[in-house]
């Protein structure tokens, strides 16, 4: 009769729910409860279980299941804190903690002598990659412009001219390729696009083929002419 006649409820009535956090935690330790009873019975029927082989152990009841399983958790509990502390002593201060993990406070660095010498060795390679990118993608240029009909690969002052801006140098934007365009007699041979005497370690030179060749630059004596003799391909009609 009781239920029958609710009260009235007015609008706006304030209303007092457990929050989004709370929520889950009750969640979390309501399912960790049920598989700790869970476990409980698990241990009193393996106990149990034994008596058929071993007569003098004792009936296991369902509360003392729930302690000896509590006792168990209890020890692993304790085993897996000496192991962290004993992880905090061999590396004090290395661990911080994240949620309910640890990380590790700073992460391993390199020396700095390594990491120069890193820099040191990659920086050239990066360069030379850069490099060999940029006459692939000339000589990719180049053989599209030679196939077309009527048009041909360009001379030697439209390449100085048009190609050499459109194709800088990797970090070098104001020296420009020796090109020597190619006869109409196809030569595999043929010397298409060579770097000037710029970069400190090779020289690499394109060929008609399409493959690229490192060689060893001569000594450049004249900064400010870095084009020297030794840049200069042999003239396409020359025998």
């Amino acid at each position: 009769m009781w239920m029958s006649r609710p009260a009235a409820a007015w609008a706006g009535m304030p209303s007092f729910t457990l929050s989004d956090t709370a929520s889950l935690r009750l969640e979390v330790i309501s399912f960790f409860g049920i598989a700790f009873l869970a476990c409980s019975a698990v241990v009193r029927w393996l106990w149990n279980s034994l008596r058929r082989d071993f007569p003098r152990l004792p009936v296991l009841s369902f509360p003392r299941a729930v302690g000896l399983t509590l006792v168990w958790g209890l020890l692993f509990l304790l085993v897996l804190t000496m192991i962290s502390g004993a992880r905090e002593l061999l590396t004090p201060g290395a661990w911080r903690k994240e949620g309910l993990t640890y990380q590790l406070a700073n992460p391993p660095t390199e020396p700095a002598a390594a990491a120069q010498e890193s820099r040191a060795v990659s920086e050239p390679e990066r360069l030379r990659q850069q490099r060999q990118e940029s006459l692939r993608t000339l000589f990719a240029e180049l053989s599209r412009r030679g196939s077309e009909p009527g048009t041909g690969y360009p001379s030697a002052a439209e390449f100085d001219s048009d190609w050499s801006s459109r194709f800088p140098l990797p970090e070098r934007p104001g020296d420009r390729y020796v090109y020597a365009r190619p006869q109409p007699l196809f030569d595999p041979q043929h010397v298409l696009v060579r770097e000037p005497s710029v970069y400190d370690d090779v020289r690499l030179t394109l060929f008609l083929s399409g493959h690229i060749i490192e060689d060893i630059p001569l000594p450049n004596t004249d900064p400010a002419k870095p084009n020297t003799k030794d840049d200069q391909l042999p003239n396409p009609g020359a025998p």
